[in-house]
């Protein structure tokens, strides 16, 4: 142990009391200096920040890592927040668009009036966060370099199995080194959202509101109301995520979804005289996509543009062709802009299929997922679950992010530094942020997910 923990962890066990901090208040913000970040459809260089509309209103709000445990400064992060705020409000809705998705920029999309989607809704007040470890709100530092080099082929036997979940453990060491206050990894969970919310809530000031969930946002937005039941009024949960399901059912139900995908692309292609296989028949678009997975598998195609490039990869391959399908074929699926990709790559150019390093967002998404997940973390388990769901897959694409989640093995429930600390008291003036982590080794709770 070194000279400045020993001092650390001394102070904190000699701490005559105990201190906590005053938790449930929210700090507004000036809006123009904490712009959220750009995405798809929000550009933030391009708003005049010196005419935002009074509706716009953005803050902060200091919670607990660990909610088992006082707020104090070895035990705290600060989550952003953003609303829409009309003048007389009729109550306030809470939205959560699912999955790492970015929520601050909702608000401000709305207030700008640069979407729609509330439009019914303009006489409520809307509450957007981003979720905790994401975005604004404390976010984990998770390093896509380490975390590219897991990326591959499903594992078909116990050798592969456990080289994977080595290099696993290795990358989930690096994200617990990095990120800060110390055993965040291990608190991102919907369990800890929920609770996040219940702050907000009590924040505001408001005795009920009303929740909108989407994807993922709709388990968030459930849990919310099975935890707090009579704080709730009206409740819309959109493409609801089955948790009450094993994640060997959710793989077989995946791999179900993905072949209805596949038929209704080629039903769309039958109603379409400009599909390039409107001519072929039924099941001629299942046909083409898996000649291009052969022709991909074969001899992969070439991508010149990417060569140099550090947002693609220069050459496609079948798993390549798998992936950027089932990432086409998910939400509001381009149908010509498939089809039109499948039979290009079939005359040679595989451009449509273009796979690079996974954004950060998706990478984040992983550690989030797996602290709601309870599964048996062994390849006897995954290869169960992989061979039952191949045996079902018609469209070829045959994969999920359920057996990505099997795969990676992230253990849940590490012990770390701040555990041990808070152990023996929370105080004022203990260092915050400083503290090394122990090895994964050191702790018999986690070694076990991963030996």
């Amino acid at each position: 142990m070194s000279p400045f923990r020993l001092f650390s962890f001394l102070s904190l066990a000699l701490s005559v009391a105990s201190h906590s901090i005053p938790v449930d208040r929210i700090k507004w913000t000036d809006c123009s200096k904490n712009v959220p970040q750009s995405t798809g459809s929000f550009n933030g260089s391009a708003i005049d920040l010196t005419n935002l509309p009074p509706t716009l209103h953005c803050g902060q709000i200091d919670v607990p890592m660990d909610y088992s445990k006082p707020l104090c400064h070895t035990n705290m992060i600060t989550l952003r927040l953003a609303m829409y705020r009309p003048a007389n409000p009729k109550g306030v809705l809470f939205f959560n668009p699912g999955g790492t998705d970015p929520g601050v920029v909702v608000a401000w999309e709305v207030a700008l009036g640069l979407t729609k989607i509330f439009s019914e809704l303009m006489d409520f007040d809307l509450l957007v966060m981003d979720v905790r470890g994401t975005f604004s709100s404390n976010p984990l530092n998770v390093s896509l370099e380490t975390f590219s080099g897991l990326l591959g082929r499903y594992p078909t036997n116990q050798t592969a199995f456990n080289v994977v979940k080595k290099a696993s453990s290795k990358v989930i060491q690096s994200w617990i080194d990095s990120s800060s206050p110390p055993g965040i990894i291990e608190h991102v969970g919907t369990r800890e959202v929920v609770q996040d919310y219940e702050s907000i809530r009590l924040a505001l000031g408001y005795a009920k509101i009303d929740f909108l969930g989407a994807s993922y946002g709709s388990f968030r937005a459930a849990q919310y109301a099975a935890k707090y039941p009579n704080r709730v009024n009206n409740f819309v949960l959109d493409a609801v995520v089955p948790h009450g399901r094993s994640l060997l059912a959710q793989a077989q139900d995946d791999i179900a979804a993905s072949n209805r995908l596949m038929l209704r692309a080629d039903a769309y292609c039958q109603n379409d005289p400009t599909c390039p296989f409107h001519t072929q028949g039924q099941g001629s678009v299942l046909k083409a996509f898996q000649k291009v997975l052969s022709n991909a598998k074969e001899s992969p195609y070439f991508i010149p543009p990417c060569v140099n490039s550090t947002q693609c990869y220069p050459y496609v391959t079948d798993l390549d062709v798998q992936t950027v399908m089932l990432g086409n074929l998910l939400g509001s699926p381009d149908f010509p802009a498939i089809l039109t990709g499948i039979s290009s790559a079939l005359s040679g150019d595989g451009s449509f299929f273009v796979y690079g390093p996974p954004p950060l967002e998706a990478v984040v998404a992983m550690p989030l997922l797996c602290n709601d997940y309870e599964y048996e973390r062994t390849f006897e388990y995954f290869q169960r679950s992989l061979e039952q769901g191949l045996k079902k897959d018609h469209s070829g694409i045959g994969m999920t992010q359920a057996w990505q989640i099997q795969v990676y093995l992230f253990p849940k429930l590490l012990t770390t530094a701040v555990q041990i600390a808070d152990s023996l008291g929370c105080s004022y003036g203990a260092p915050h942020g400083h503290s090394k982590h122990q090895p994964l080794s050191d702790y018999p709770y986690a070694t076990k997910w991963l030996s």
